[in-house]
């Protein structure tokens, strides 16, 4: 029930606060959730909205959908070592 609260949150955020907001939620998001893929969706979500493609011939679409999962990748590793991961909810 909390995670429901917490991605409503996030949502709310997205349309209403200003993209670094609802980016901050989601990547705390990370270590207090267990597989928390709304971080995922969030930044797709964000690129989609925020970021201008200047560079018509490069596809950064791609580069950066890469990075986002590397990013949650490396966060949801360094939990377990950090060992946040031990308080689940």
């Amino acid at each position: 029930m909390k995670r429901i609260f917490y991605d409503l949150s996030i949502i709310f955020a997205f349309f209403l606060l200003p993209y670094w907001v609802s980016l901050l939620f989601a990547f705390v998001g990370i270590f207090i959730f267990n597989k928390f893929f709304e971080f995922i969706v969030v930044s797709v979500l964000i690129y989609a909205l925020y970021i201008m493609n200047f560079y018509a011939g490069f596809r950064f679409e791609i580069l950066y959908t890469i990075a986002v999962f590397t990013i949650f990748k490396l966060l949801d590793l360094s939990k377990d070592y950090l060992r946040l991961n031990k308080y689940e909810i």
